[in-house]
């Protein structure tokens, strides 16, 4: 939903490498791909880091977050977006998991010492 506003909101033309007809095939930033791509698995990798114990935490983790930072390049490589739009969409994204994750710290820290194990 983020992406979608933002991407309507600013109206960014794609690169010229593709035709499009479709406007929301027509708009280029932020990158869609990008923006989930890093939201949802940088969350997963997040999450794997404070459930799993180590070396494997460490090895999961950096795995999710290789495999969410990928989707990016490859929306340049095939020139559907400009490299600015995947930059806005992981400061976006960054900003967006920066919220929910300030929430869920808030909501924990509410939580009594007993309900939290």
């Amino acid at each position: 939903m983020i992406s979608n506003i933002l991407k309507f909101s600013i109206a960014r033309e794609r690169p010229p490498f593709i035709e499009n007809t479709d406007l929301q095939q027509h708009l280029s930033f932020p990158s869609g791909h990008a923006f989930a791509g890093f939201t949802i698995w940088a969350a997963m990798a997040i999450i794997a880091w404070h459930q799993l114990r180590p070396p494997w935490a460490n090895v999961v983790t950096i795995l999710l977050l290789v495999i969410g930072l990928l989707q990016a390049p490859s929306r340049l490589i095939v020139g559907k977006h400009w490299v600015t739009d995947v930059l806005g969409s992981w400061l976006v994204g960054a900003g967006w998991l920066l919220l929910v994750w300030a929430a869920f710290l808030w909501w924990l820290a509410l939580r009594p010492v007993e309900e939290r194990v």
